[in-house]
Formats: C-alpha cells, structure tokens, sequence
C-alpha cells in the first residue's frame, strides 16, 4: 500500500515542491534585501533600543517611525504576493486531498484494491498518514520560507497579529494545511468524483477560513483597554507588536469623539486645552504565540473530525 500511494502521487509531490523552490526563488533575493535594508538603515537597531518598554518618549518613537516610514515606503508592495500565498494549504487540499478517494472511486481501483485482502480501513489510513505527512512537512517548508521573508515587513508596517502576515507565519498554516487536505478527503467520498470535490475543497475552505479569521481570532482571548491622555509626551510602544483592534478619541466622561488616535505633547498642553483621552482596544504582542497554538489545534481538531467522517463513509457507505 505504501509503495501504490507514492506511485500514484509522486508526480503531484514533485510538482509542489517544484513550485516551493520556484517560491523561494523568487523570495529569497528580495528577502535579502530587506532584511538588509532594515539593518543598514539602523532601524532594527533602533526598534531593538525601544525594548518591550511599555511606554515611550515622543521624540524616541518618531525617531524610529520616521525609518519605519521610509522602510515601509519602499518594501510594501511585499505584502501584496503574501496573500496570494495564503491559497497555499487550500491548492494541496484541491491536488492531495480532493483525488484520494474519489479519484479510485471515479476509476473503480478501490474494489481492486479491496478483493486483494486490504481492508478498507487499512487502505484509507494508509493513504490517509502518508499524505497528510507529506503535506504537513512540506508546509513547514513554506512557512519557515514566508515567516522569514515577511519578518522584517511586519515588524514594520503592522501587528504580527493582522492579516495576511499572522495566516503565514508560525504553525497556523499547518494546522490549515492539515485540515484542507482532510477536508478534500472528505469531500471526496461525499461527492465520489474528482472536479465536484476539489471545487467543495475550494469553498469549503474558503468559507471557514474567513469565518476563522474574521470571527474566531479576535475573540481567541479576550481584549484588553489602555487609554492614555491626547495631551502627552509619552506614547505606547507599538513595536512590541500589539494587535491594535480600535483606536478611540473619547472624552472623560467615555463620549466617544473620534475614531484614531489624536496627539498634543505635553508642552504644548495649553495651546490643545484638551482632557480628552485615546483608548485602544488591543491584544497585546506576548499573545502571538498562543494565539498561534490555539488557532493551529482549533484546525487540526477539525480534520481529526472529518478524516472520522471519511473513515466512517468509506467504510459503511461506498461500495
């Protein structure tokens, strides 16, 4: 079984990981470049200066705004190929998942298969763990590969937290790795023939990882509030990276005025005449790696599930 499983999706493997080093062909040189251009610049080590303080000084977070302006004026765009990469995981659910059972069921090889003394179980799980692994490694590939090039892009120009770069980085895109491919393995022995199934492995996909994003990430953990005065020389210290969810002008009495952030320093205090204050809801930068590791086991929790489902339609529903 093991051997017939890697004849019949060799050429789809080689075809990804062409597709992988393709990738990093392209992202690597750029990648270099801007991890160079933070460096050279002296905004990392600007950034690295500021710590995990809680609060700055006016002049020193300008200071390393005004770098971080520059940087992201010229480096972007890098954001805009990142969220075309996000259809990674969903392609190998559509390539890997998708054809596993109803590719045989389609053909008529399963009930070959089945009369040569391979039970049904048998001949589901062993594809089942040989493609699910295989994926799974060759996501960790990619994410490594993205966490790294969109490292320095993040950093600056928004939270770690906020889309595309949070669906990209760390462990997340495993478990949605892991879950399309089982969600195209169940698709398939719903549907039993190929095109239907890669097409449900699309919107599929698609719907729960909008409604993951939109609705379930912010709400992993509840939200914190900090206020601090619009007259101020001190400012929260965004580069530790706080995933910033609103940001308010309210007055003292929680009337809310505005929304952003509205600044006066504290010497010029008499010219704003202001008791006004911004409030920011927030989830602070320390979450990110939690927030990763639920939002990966919420996914693979998911295609443990369907994968049961598979099991058990292979097993009690197809003939």
């Amino acid at each position: 079984m093991i051997w017939l499983t890697w004849r019949q999706h060799r050429k789809q493997l080689l075809f990804v990981l062409l597709a992988v080093a393709a990738l990093a062909a392209l992202l690597v040189p750029v990648g270099l470049r801007m991890h160079d251009a933070m460096a050279s610049s002296g905004l990392l080590t600007c950034i690295r200066a500021l710590g995990d303080a809680e609060w700055l000084p006016l002049d020193s977070a300008m200071d390393c705004e005004m770098e971080g302006g520059k940087f992201s004026d010229k480096y972007s765009w890098a954001q805009l190929p990142a969220v075309l990469m996000i259809l990674f995981p969903m392609l190998l659910g559509m390539f890997f998942g998708a054809p596993l059972v109803s590719r045989e069921i389609e053909q008529g090889t399963h009930r070959l298969v089945w009369t040569q003394g391979i039970t049904r179980k048998r001949w589901l799980v062993t594809k089942l763990w040989l493609l699910l692994g295989g994926a799974a490694i060759i996501s960790v590939g990619y994410t490594l590969l993205t966490t790294w090039w969109l490292d320095p892009v993040s950093t600056v120009i928004d939270s770690r937290f906020a889309f595309p770069f949070f669906d990209l980085y760390g462990v997340a895109p495993v478990g949605y790795t892991i879950f399309a491919v089982a969600l195209g393995v169940f698709v398939g022995t719903v549907s039993r023939k190929t095109l239907p199934a890669m097409a449900w492995t699309i919107v599929g996909f698609a719907a729960v990882r909008i409604a993951g994003t939109t609705l379930l990430r912010p709400n992993l953990q509840q939200p914190r509030e900090l206020s601090f005065p619009v007259s101020t020389d001190e400012l929260p210290n965004r580069w530790r990276g706080d995933w910033i969810r609103s940001q308010q002008v309210q007055d003292p009495q929680g009337k809310v005025l505005a929304d952003g952030i509205q600044l006066c320093p504290e010497r010029a205090q008499a010219e704003c005449g202001s008791s006004d204050l911004n409030v920011w809801t927030y989830q602070p930068g320390n979450r990110f790696w939690l927030f990763q590791y639920l939002e990966a086991g919420i996914y693979v929790a998911l295609a443990a599930v369907l994968i049961a489902l598979a099991v058990w339609q292979v097993r009690r529903r197809i003939t």
